[in-house]
């Protein structure tokens, strides 16, 4: 699987390729390429992954869901605690 360059900020860039490095899923590929374009900064980032995250979840992809809030997750500060990341449904639907 080929590194993609989606974003200008490096660390984001590579931050956005981890998921897509297993190459298991083209369709993570396009679906993740789609909303690129909308990340600017870490809010931005935060929103798009979590939309990603949602919609993966409510078509019950759970890895794809796990993998996009730990992605939604990944560059909030160090013990912030956003109540848009639905931790309980994760957990409740991860385990049925």
């Amino acid at each position: 699987m080929a590194y993609l360059h989606m974003l200008s900020d490096p660390g984001m860039n590579y931050t956005l390729n981890r998921p897509l490095l297993d190459g298991t899923s083209p369709a993570r590929i396009k679906e993740i390429g789609a909303v690129a374009p909308e990340i600017k900064d870490y809010e931005s980032w935060h929103a798009v992954w979590l939309g990603l995250a949602k919609r993966a979840e409510a078509e019950q992809r759970w890895l794809d869901a796990a993998s996009y809030y730990h992605g939604a997750e990944f560059y909030l500060p160090a013990g912030e605690v956003r109540t848009d990341s639905t931790t309980t449904s994760r957990a409740t639907g991860l385990s049925e």
